[in-house]
């Protein structure tokens, strides 16, 4: 039997070197007196637009989601993060943003990227958060009227086209199984992909279970997920959001 050592094993030096990296969106929440704001449960209004005086397209967007009234900080931040983490990889002209839900990840690229000719939102159906946000961005960003195309399926349904299609792949809390749908998506058309994974379903095969025993399931699971990506030659990544924001922050990214 093949003896690993856990202090040098390769796949460890994926792990970023801090494990509580600072929000890069806005600074002010770095401040450990607004830890209660980041995990408040009402939604941002007109009274916390304080918060987002600068003048960058950042704080623009995060005004109007105040005047939106649609989300919560740590949704708001989750999506900004993950934005500001990913941005510099994506190298295609599509992006399909997928299990959206109120899909602020791909509105924010389809309103500050400007290379990216279309962005996909993919998800059964489409909440009155989303509608909102896109309503208002839209005011502000007119040019993403032409850029956003919205899929209401199941990704087991894109798995029926059988065109290869270079879009960068993104998929953000993404619940249940689809974390792994969308990387298997990726893996079948060789797209780039960026997930950051929030469950853990029991998927760990014999040959990690010692891993688990000795890592548990989430770090595990992400190694797996990790070898898998490799065994098919892509480059892969671990980034961090904050773990302030949330403790389900590790970015899985995969570059063919």
């Amino acid at each position: 039997m093949e003896i690993i050592d856990l202090n040098t094993h390769p796949l460890l030096s994926l792990l970023p070197q801090t494990s509580n990296k600072k929000i890069l969106s806005f600074s002010c929440f770095n401040d450990e007196k607004f830890n209660h704001k980041i995990k408040a449960s009402h939604r941002l209004n007109e009274q916390d637009l304080g918060f987002f005086q600068g003048n960058s397209p950042l704080d623009l967007i995060a005004r109007l989601v105040c005047q939106s009234k649609s989300l919560r900080l740590k949704e708001l931040l989750e999506s900004m993060e993950f934005y500001l983490k990913i941005r510099k990889h994506i190298k295609v002209k599509q992006v399909k943003d997928l299990c959206c839900g109120h899909g602020l990840v791909g509105l924010i690229i389809a309103c500050l990227e400007k290379e990216i000719e279309e962005v996909e939102l993919v998800d059964i159906q489409f909440s009155q958060a989303h509608h909102r946000l896109y309503e208002i961005l839209q005011e502000a960003f007119p040019h993403i009227s032409t850029k956003i195309k919205r899929s209401s399926c199941r990704l087991s349904d894109l798995f029926k086209d059988t065109t290869a299609n270079p879009a960068f792949l993104i998929g953000v809390h993404a619940c249940g199984q689809q974390s792994d749908l969308i990387l298997d998506l990726g893996k079948r058309y060789k797209n780039a992909v960026a997930v950051m994974p929030c469950c853990y379903p029991p998927k760990i095969k014999e040959k990690y279970e010692f891993l688990r025993d000795v890592l548990g399931v989430v770090l595990t699971l992400d190694i797996q997920r990790t070898q898998e990506l490799q065994a098919l030659d892509y480059q892969v990544q671990w980034l961090e959001i904050s773990s302030r924001i949330t403790q389900m922050n590790r970015i899985i990214l995969a570059l063919p």
